[in-house]
């Protein structure tokens, strides 16, 4: 009797937890990706809280992964990612000195150019452009904010050989 009451119990917790990771954590965390429109940026928390199932087991973190691939609850949703954005800009001032410290060393060869872009995508500032050499690091590439801009947004863009590696998000304000 002991033991199918142990059994049962076993199959009940198995169950369990069965259930809960079928349902993976970012089908559960945010319903609202579901059926929204997605971005193409992945929410590193979510993935991570699946991965995590498999400390409990193999089963329950494949099927949480599963779960949150198929449905695509991985992905931030557009606005979410565009909230996320706004939130991680910086303020600068017309006329500010803008520079960026390149570590590490560039493919020999590179072209890396820096430049301000506004919201339609039209360059604000001339290119700032450095080639890099084999085995040297790049001097910082700095770039001037003109003085005559008006209160908006910026982004200010680097790219290597015509590929952009990093956008930062800035806001432009007057004194």
């Amino acid at each position: 009797m002991k033991k199918i009451f142990k059994m049962r119990m076993v199959s009940w917790v198995v169950l369990a937890a069965f259930i809960i990771t079928a349902t993976g954590c970012g089908y559960m965390l945010h319903p609202e990706r579901r059926h929204a429109k997605l971005s193409n940026e992945v929410d590193g928390k979510i993935v991570l809280f699946d991965c995590l199932w498999l400390i409990v087991g193999v089963i329950p973190g494949v099927v949480a992964l599963i779960v949150d691939g198929v449905n695509d609850t991985w992905y931030y949703t557009e606005d979410e990612w565009k909230a996320i954005q706004s939130e991680s800009s910086m303020n600068i001032q017309p006329g500010q000195q803008l520079a960026v410290d390149i570590h590490g060393l560039a493919p020999a060869d590179a072209k890396v150019t820096l430049s301000l872009i506004d919201n339609q995508g039209r360059q604000v500032t001339s290119i700032v452009e450095a080639q890099s050499t084999a085995g040297k690091d790049l001097a910082p590439l700095m770039v001037k904010v003109p003085q005559q801009l008006d209160n908006g947004e910026l982004a200010l863009v680097l790219a290597v050989n015509d590929q952009q590696q990093c956008r930062w998000n800035l806001d432009v304000t007057q004194n």
